[in-house]
């Protein structure tokens, strides 16, 4: 589910970086966790500092010269059986299959989102192991008025037991090649980074 709780900022204030572990935007300190994301206290920075969101562009109470973006970060998780078909998942709602991820929420690593993620989606329960594949330049959201970059991970699980969440109907493990020819962006998507993964 999109919301600005999720959103983050990109790092295109005029203040420097500030030591190893802080940027300031105005007087907002930003921590970066292990992964290298940040985040901040939203809801008050907006409250008393964002007049309003244009097309992502925020446009500052006390410095209307000032420009900063609003960004959503989505995750997506290519989790390969031993046969090497790929997780799917059909999300609660929707008629089409998409690899299991979602929106970061504000204060989570990369870790803690994957893992809430694939919870919610596909009943994770257990430990796993995670690495970067692909990172895609972002793209505007038009019925959300924000901008969205995402994130694709090779997750590792200890175990493969899957099945529906809370946010899923339906699970299964899939040849990656039979979305190949799809007729949506989604689903073809789910062969592209397949065949990404596997070169890992």
């Amino acid at each position: 589910m999109l919301k600005y709780e999720q959103a983050f900022f990109a790092l295109h204030s005029s203040r420097p970086v500030c030591g190893a572990k802080n940027i300031y935007f105005t007087d907002y300190p930003v921590s970066i966790d292990a992964t290298g994301f940040s985040y901040f206290c939203y809801n008050n920075y907006m409250n008393r500092h964002i007049d309003k969101v244009i097309n992502g562009e925020l446009s500052h109470v006390n410095n209307p010269t000032r420009k900063d973006f609003l960004f959503r970060v989505s995750l997506k998780s290519v989790i390969f059986n031993e046969l090497g078909d790929v997780l799917v998942v059909k999300e609660s709602g929707r008629d089409w299959w998409d690899l299991p991820g979602g929106g970061m929420d504000h204060g989570e690593s990369v870790h803690d989102a994957l893992a809430r993620e694939l919870r919610e989606e596909v009943s994770l329960a257990c430990n796993f192991t995670y690495e970067p594949i692909l990172v895609e330049d972002p793209r505007y959201l038009s019925d959300h008025n924000l901008y969205q970059m995402r994130l694709t991970f090779l997750v590792k699980p200890e175990t493969l037991s899957f099945y529906p969440g809370e946010d899923g109907d339906e699970v299964k493990f899939v040849k990656p090649y039979s979305f190949k020819d799809s007729n949506l962006v989604t689903e073809r998507k789910i062969y592209e980074y397949s065949e990404i993964a596997k070169l890992r």
